[in-house]
């Protein structure tokens, strides 16, 4: 069994502005092999993002930013910057 925590970014959806539909569904994809045990909707700004991913508990592996990143100036792969 795995835990994990899931972290949407999104400015609209950070702002009750847009549903966010792929966080809930992620969760519960990964519901069926192990425990959400976090779940967060984030504005694109990087120190947000930052500071959010350093608070969570150790032993967690880095997050799944290989999916698809729309080309804009604000949205990038945290690892990656």
């Amino acid at each position: 069994m795995i835990t994990a925590a899931v972290l949407t970014l999104s400015d609209k959806g950070s702002k009750g502005e847009r549903t966010d539909e792929s966080g809930p569904a992620i969760s519960k994809a990964l519901r069926g092999i192990g425990e959400v045990r976090f779940y967060d909707i984030l504005p694109d700004e990087r120190d947000l993002i930052k500071e959010r991913l350093l608070s969570m508990p150790q032993g967690r592996s880095y997050p799944d930013d290989r999916r698809h990143w729309p080309l804009s100036a604000r949205r990038y792969p945290p690892r990656l910057r």
